[in-house]
């Protein structure tokens, strides 16, 4: 995944130097990522990061309860039933584009933007220490 740096212009208006700008890349759809971003006010950091810390939780849930299937039994003994539970086992963890993968790729990007949350709010936190002095 490419890297979540913020990249500047050198332009900013009033409205978004009050905000904080967080990116982070999406899915398309077809099978890409495009960047994007989004900004939140500096004071509401703390309530995003604690709801974003909560989906990434939930996402580590749903893979605890998902890794298993990789290793469900064949209903049957024949040959049909048996190759149906490998390629459903692929499908759980084979790769781009299966469970897994798309798990750990949530649960990755919402790191990046929980390390980015912190890194704001300690740069905002100091701003805001500096100024007292």
């Amino acid at each position: 995944m490419p890297d979540n740096t913020p990249a500047t212009n050198g332009q900013t208006d009033l409205m978004t130097s009050m905000m904080a700008t967080l990116r982070t890349w999406v899915n398309d759809g077809a099978g890409g990522v495009h960047q994007a971003s989004f900004t939140v006010d500096p004071d509401q950091l703390p309530t995003l990061r604690a709801g974003l810390q909560q989906a990434q939780d939930k996402l580590l849930a749903i893979r605890r309860e998902a890794y298993p299937l990789q290793t469900i039994p064949a209903p049957g003994d024949d040959e049909v039933s048996k190759q149906a539970v490998r390629r459903f086992a692929e499908r759980v963890d084979g790769g781009n584009g299966t469970l897994l993968n798309a798990i750990d790729d949530g649960v990755q990007r919402l790191q990046d933007i929980i390390d980015q949350i912190d890194a704001l709010t300690k740069t905002y936190q100091q701003a805001d220490q500096n100024s007292r002095m």
